[in-house]
């Protein structure tokens, strides 16, 4: 809220949380990590819901049985709006040495499993980057995997879409990234400060499962 202490929360915005009452057992969807099929659940629900987009930043990278995975991508492919995270490694890589038109660029990258890569409409890495006292005050909302491709953060992802810019070109600027007509400002290594406003609409997910939400939650 220091940063940007006159934002207030978008009401379009809806967090379904992964709480510790979604993590116990009934009403809850028991212990993490969960079985594909309590995914897929919740990604139909909210998708039942009206959801515009979907940024499910639960790193689903681990192949598990092929119904199991199958029916995951399912709930994915059908629900048509759905952007799934991948995880990046920046265990060596110094920021220090970022060029001024260069972005982050990670050790490795731990994509989600292929199906369920395949079913989405877009990757987005979910890391964060802290600054050198521990706290979070930005994101990279691109970086430029260990194959040379450009790959946008889940929110940036979530933007992209929202703007009818998912098919547009990602290019850097001294300034920021552009993306279609729209820049997006960012500092150093091309980093972008997170808005932390609080006061978004928030339920659980064993509420959304279950189906407990009011009328036009979602």
């Amino acid at each position: 809220d220091g940063l940007f202490p006159s934002v207030t929360p978008d009401p379009r915005i809806v967090i379904v949380e992964v709480d510790e009452d979604s993590l116990g057992e009934e009403p809850g969807l028991g212990a993490w990590p969960w079985p594909r099929d309590v995914h897929a659940a919740l990604i139909d629900r909210i998708s039942e819901g009206g959801a515009a987009w979907v940024g499910y930043d639960v790193l689903l990278s681990e192949a598990r049985t092929p119904e199991e995975d199958a029916e995951l991508a399912r709930a994915v492919a059908e629900a048509g709006n759905v952007v799934v995270a991948a995880q990046a490694d920046f265990a060596g890589s110094r920021l220090a040495d970022v060029g001024p038109s260069e972005l982050p660029r990670p050790d490795s990258l731990t994509m989600p499993i292929p199906d369920l890569a395949q079913s989405a409409v877009a990757v987005g890495h979910v890391n964060v980057i802290p600054d050198i006292d521990g706290v979070v005050r930005s994101l990279p909302p691109v970086i430029d995997t260990p194959e040379g491709e450009f790959m946008p953060s889940l929110s940036f992802a979530l933007y992209a879409l929202d703007q009818d810019l998912g098919d547009r070109p990602i290019t850097t600027r001294p300034d920021g990234i552009q993306i279609g007509s729209g820049l997006i400002p960012t500092g150093r290594a091309h980093l972008l400060e997170v808005n932390f406003t609080e006061g978004y609409e928030r339920y659980t997910a064993a509420e959304v499962v279950a189906g407990d939400l009011p009328a036009g939650a979602l």
